[in-house]
């Protein structure tokens, strides 16, 4: 059973496997007094802990190099190859019950043939199921079946939040010509961010995985290898679909920029229209009211009405000249 550990300068959880998909738990000072002969260990760490650097620093298999990559503040997927063990980083999915589903993780690992230490900032949920896997006796037998499992996982845990992006790509496409604009501007603002922030992490993850699949060592089995040939290409196909979703995205982009134009050149060409209407008979009332002598019908009890209905037949001549020039 594994269980979380606390002691004064440290929070974690570690257990030895015990090759046959279980494990048992032990205590942060058994961790030194470990052997390969114990079986193969896995050691989880929380780096929100200050103590916990000192404690990782103080771990035979991990120098000041290993130290510094562990517990750096931010890092991108990849895969490096350093002495003796592979230093690799990853994005898990959120573990925060509050957090952003499409919010991406780092989780770091520090693999050596006998040992898997990984180390977190914030909640994780791979950790936990493989964790889960392992009290019901059906988890990982080794440090590379758990590094495939942990991947496998990962994989499995970012499906779901893609294909719910796709359906609100869907959404989008379809609404997009029966919506006001202004309301679909702010959705897919934060959708488009969205797909660029889980591309950003699963493209480099991909090939993370890839070169962790041809890195030299013989803890790794041609059959776990394979497995994480596969995984890589699972989250290639991942990275697709979003690059798809992304263009989509920016044909809806244009598609509403284009709607928004539409809407205002035809408000621009009534407001033309109108001034054009307007404009000659702006310029007979001017005349008309000019306080100068000469003004025709000044003296004429009907001038008032004789004047209305020339401006109004004024007004029809020029709407059927603008029909017939086809401008309305």
């Amino acid at each position: 059973m594994i269980a979380w550990l606390t002691v004064s300068y440290t929070t974690l959880f570690a257990h030895v496997l015990d090759g046959r998909g279980g494990s048992r738990a032990i205590d942060a000072e058994s961790v030194f007094t470990w052997t390969p002969e114990d079986g193969q260990l896995w050691v989880h760490v929380d780096l929100t802990d200050p103590a916990t650097h000192g404690w990782l620093s103080s771990l035979p298999s991990v120098d000041e190099e290993v130290l510094g990559a562990l517990v750096a503040e931010d890092s991108r997927p990849r895969t490096l190859v350093l002495h003796d063990g592979v230093l690799m980083n990853l994005r898990d999915v959120s573990g925060n019950a509050d957090g952003d589903p499409e919010d991406m993780v780092a989780v770091r690992l520090w693999i050596q043939p006998d040992c898997l230490i990984s180390a977190q900032r914030r909640a994780l949920q791979t950790p936990s199921a493989v964790s889960k896997t392992l009290q019901q006796g059906k988890g990982p037998a080794s440090v590379g079946e758990l590094l495939v499992e942990a991947i496998r996982i990962l994989a499995h845990l970012a499906e779901p939040q893609i294909d719910r992006l796709e359906d609100h790509v869907d959404h989008l496409e379809e609404s997009v010509f029966d919506c006001d604009p202004n309301e679909l501007r702010d959705p897919l603002a934060e959708c488009r961010q969205t797909i660029i922030h889980m591309r950003r992490f699963l493209h480099p993850q991909s090939n993370a995985i890839a070169d962790l699949a041809g890195a030299r060592g013989s803890w790794m089995s041609a059959e776990e290898r394979e497995s994480l040939h596969h995984l890589a290409d699972r989250v290639t196909r991942q990275v697709e679909d979003l690059e798809a979703m992304r263009e989509r995205a920016s044909v809806v982009q244009d598609q509403l920029a284009s709607t928004q134009s539409a809407q205002l050149e035809r408000r621009m060409f009534l407001v033309s229209i109108i001034a054009t209407l307007f404009l000659p008979l702006t310029l007979v009332s001017g005349l008309l009211g000019a306080n100068v002598g000469g003004i025709p019908l000044a003296g004429s009890n009907q001038g008032f009405l004789i004047i209305c209905g020339v401006t109004f037949a004024l007004g029809v001549a020029q709407w059927i000249v603008l029909r017939r020039l086809k401008w309305i």
